[in-house]
């Protein structure tokens, strides 16, 4: 099969680096890759095979494109910022493994890195709408755990199958940064792709290009990983630029696109991963 035709296809990939903080050290929070690494690229077309044989692709959802992009700005700029504080973060309780924890990226967090704001909304509303949107498909198939857990109030030590911090990117020059994957070293490159194909169905990129930039094993040194036990994966993903105009509407317009895409591709990982 060809891999790369039988993706979707509209618009360029992206490339990128920033750095942020955490708010308690001066420890990377976030770092992002230049390029995707070998490891991930080389693993492409096994991992897709396999996502396209059980049909991943059809649980997709595309961002709208065309004459109701401007209507669902507007909607969706005021459903982001109205709905954010409805997240139910929680410290998690040691005793349990989690199927998955989902990290609100600067969510709650009053001091220091508290996030980029772009013209339309800030990282911590867009994070918290997404980690919120996210836990409630994947609590509606009924059959998965799943703790929501804020930038600094969590419980030490927790443990899940699969850890995965969402954040939003800012540039102080605008429109040179995007989408990225990062994960721990020994994590699923199945999760990684899946996750990478939902996002760039969800913002309407070309996965086969979009892949080649930002998605890799190892290249965030993200705070959380040593904080807490996740065997399956433990990833950064970050969902766009907000700092860029064009960008930011292009998040905003997707959103619930790219909250259904990637609940399907943790939804999927999980069933291929667990007995």
């Amino acid at each position: 099969m060809n891999i790369k035709s039988a993706l979707p296809a509209t618009l360029l990939s992206v490339t990128f680096f920033s750095l942020a903080f955490a708010a308690d050290s001066q420890e990377p929070e976030e770092a992002h890759p230049s390029k995707s690494s070998s490891e991930y690229l080389a693993s492409s077309d096994g991992d897709l095979e396999k996502l396209m044989a059980a049909g991943f692709q059809n649980s997709l959802q595309s961002s709208a494109l065309g004459s109701s992009s401007a209507d669902l700005l507007s909607q969706n700029t005021n459903k982001i910022k109205s709905t954010w504080e409805s997240l139910n973060t929680e410290l998690g309780a040691t005793d349990v493994t989690y199927d998955i924890i989902l990290q609100a990226g600067h969510y709650n967090r009053k001091t220091g890195k508290t996030g980029t704001t772009g013209a339309l909304v800030a990282e911590k509303w867009v994070t918290a709408y997404l980690v919120k949107n996210i836990s409630d498909h994947l609590l509606s198939e009924g059959k998965y755990t799943v703790l929501a857990i804020s930038a600094d109030d969590y419980s030490p030590h927790l443990n899940a199958k699969i850890f995965l911090a969402i954040h939003a990117d800012g540039s102080v020059k605008q429109c040179t940064t995007g989408p990225s994957l990062s994960y721990q070293d020994n994590g699923s490159t199945l999760a990684m792709h899946a996750i990478g194909w939902g996002l760039s169905q969800a913002l309407g990129y070309k996965y086969s290009e979009f892949r080649q930039d930002g998605f890799t094993v190892d290249a965030a040194k993200y705070y959380m990983y040593k904080k807490l036990n996740a065997p399956i994966m433990k990833g950064l993903l970050e969902v766009g630029e907000l700092t860029c105009p064009k960008r930011e509407e292009q998040l905003i317009v997707g959103i619930d696109a790219v909250a259904n895409n990637v609940a399907r591709a943790l939804s999927f990982v999980l069933a291929s991963t667990t007995p």
